[in-house]
């Protein structure tokens, strides 16, 4: 992933991504003659995610443990979860939070899953804003 941001950084690109409840967001801004380098790193990041061992191992325990002290810390947090899980069911009643004894046991393979199973094209979308539409269903 940070060959692939340099790549970006490199076209005068930024990319961000950032996660709720029910959606995981690339988000990619780069002047418009930089719009094909960065649709290929991005599409390339979305299509073959690299999860390291070693960050899932040293960098994702210590954020999930400080979400967790986060939660327990929060009645509106775990308001909204009670909530959340009352009103749906099925995989809409899930947590966001992942339950202590699982931190730390996530592995690349577990993640590589992930993504096969929801990323998929069915429900993957791609926005361009400021970018022609013709241009972008070339791209994609």
């Amino acid at each position: 992933a940070f060959m692939q941001t340099a790549n970006v950084m490199q076209n005068g690109g930024a990319v961000t991504c950032s996660v709720t409840r029910d959606h995981l967001i690339y988000t990619a801004e780069c002047h418009r003659n930089g719009i094909g380098q960065v649709f290929a790193y991005m599409a390339h990041c979305v299509a073959h995610p690299e999860f390291l061992p070693w960050e899932l191992h040293d960098l994702v325990p210590p954020r999930l443990n400080v979400d967790l002290a986060n939660y327990e810390l929060s009645p509106e947090c775990q308001v909204i979860e009670a909530l959340h899980k009352a009103a749906f069911k099925g995989g809409m009643d899930n947590s966001l939070y992942c339950p202590s004894f699982m931190v730390g046991r996530h592995s690349s393979e577990d993640m590589h899953h992930f993504t096969k199973t929801f990323l998929t094209q069915g429900n993957v979308a791609v926005v361009g804003l400021g970018v022609p539409h013709e241009e972008l269903c070339q791209r994609f």
